[in-house]
């Protein structure tokens, strides 16, 4: 008898959650408008079918790390920790930067709860193909399956990997599974938004959207699948002609800095120094505490000043720009009320309405509908005040 209620109330678990599938897919640096830029006949096809937002609105600052780790987070960088690609950790006094795998690594780093683990504790697997946090332990949970970075491994084989993951027997198949492509934000930054490379990266996009759903198609749990489409920022152009050189305003050896194209941080070297920072044209320089409510920016590890080039600008240093010979055409990570740094959300599947377009909303919604498919708690602690919940019930059954 004993037994028999053990059994009944394992079952009720198991059928309390979705018998669905998500995948959840990144273009890295899709901006909202590309898809009017040149065909794109595998998303337009993907769309048909879809619900889709005007634009996806990343969180501040509009950079990889910190907006890859707020869709799955589902909080702003204040709260998940990733103040930037690469920051000063004043409560941990040690650097995270994107190009140091020790730190990537690091969960001591990472705030809040990624979807991943979210997901794993309620007994699902989920499977992470390069996105920002998977490499660390969070919480004493990794996904299922990951992969540590490696830039090298051709699209097509992340994907082939996928489909491979899919395959799996049920006690080992991922219910949840994130992708990432570094494109078109590699051609966006070499070459701007207004090139003919920019334009072949897109359409390369596409196709390899088409070799993916392709591929899905074979798969036998296609029809409880989910793909989520999103990108984490846009881009805009930025030139010589509009740069920022801050040693030419600011005795930068009181500060220990991390100069960012387009934003910066500076840490006092000795805290007892009161520094006049002059303005700055086509920079907006906030200390500690008067940084805006709405970047959502603010926690322990925030620097004691804190630059945000206009949109376009480009902040550097004399000795940097020497040495730089490589000079990029395209940039982001400025202010997210700017259309230009938009991403796109497309979203197909069982759970999603078909053919909606609603008014663009911000990543952090990513989170609680992932965690609507599978019918699971978002963590405790979650700030669910700032989620849309009118454009989630809009674009999903």
């Amino acid at each position: 008898m004993i037994f028999f209620f053990i059994f009944f109330i394992n079952l009720s678990l198991l059928f309390s959650i979705s018998d669905e599938y998500v995948l959840v897919i990144s273009f890295d640096g899709f901006r909202y408008d590309y898809f009017d830029m040149v065909d794109t006949p595998n998303f337009d096809g993907f769309i048909d079918n879809a619900s889709r937002s005007k634009s996806l609105i990343p969180v501040f600052p509009s950079l990889t790390f910190p907006n890859h780790y707020s869709i799955a987070t589902g909080s702003y960088s204040n709260k998940h920790r990733l103040l930037s690609n690469s920051f000063f950790s004043k409560t941990l006094d040690k650097k995270y930067s994107m190009r140091d795998s020790k730190s990537v690594q690091n969960g001591d780093f990472y705030g809040m709860e990624p979807i991943w683990v979210t997901a794993e504790k309620e007994g699902l697997n989920t499977a992470t193909f390069f996105w920002i946090g998977s490499e660390a332990e969070i919480s004493g949970y990794r996904p299922s399956i990951y992969k540590n970075y490696d830039g090298s491994i051709p699209f097509e084989s992340r994907v082939d990997s996928i489909i491979a993951w899919l395959e799996y027997p049920d006690d080992k198949k991922p219910r949840l599974s994130m992708l990432y492509f570094s494109e078109p934000d590699y051609t966006g930054h070499r070459y701007g938004t207004k090139s003919k490379e920019i334009i072949s990266s897109i359409k390369e996009m596409d196709d390899l959207l088409g070799y993916t759903i392709s591929r899905l198609k074979t798969l036998d749990i296609y029809k409880k699948l989910n793909i989520i489409i999103v990108s984490d920022h846009g881009m805009t152009n930025v030139d010589k002609s509009r740069i920022v050189l801050l040693d030419k305003y600011i005795s930068l050896n009181k500060f220990h800095t991390i100069i960012g194209p387009s934003i910066s941080s500076l840490n006092l070297r000795n805290n007892k120094d009161i520094i006049d920072i002059p303005s700055i044209e086509h920079i907006s320089i906030f200390d500690k505490h008067s940084i805006p409510d709405e970047y959502h920016f603010r926690n322990q590890d925030t620097p004691d000043y804190l630059l945000v080039a206009d949109e376009g600008w480009f902040i550097s240093t004399t000795s940097d720009m020497e040495n730089n010979k490589n000079f990029p055409s395209g940039m982001h990570g400025y202010d997210s009320i700017n259309m230009s740094m938009h991403g796109i959300f497309l979203a197909s599947g069982p759970s999603f309405n078909s053919g909606i377009i609603v008014d663009s909303f911000e990543n952090i919604n990513i989170y609680p509908i992932i965690c609507r498919v599978f019918d699971i708690n978002p963590y405790n602690g979650i700030n669910q005040e700032y989620w849309n919940e009118t454009i989630i019930n809009q674009i999903m059954k």
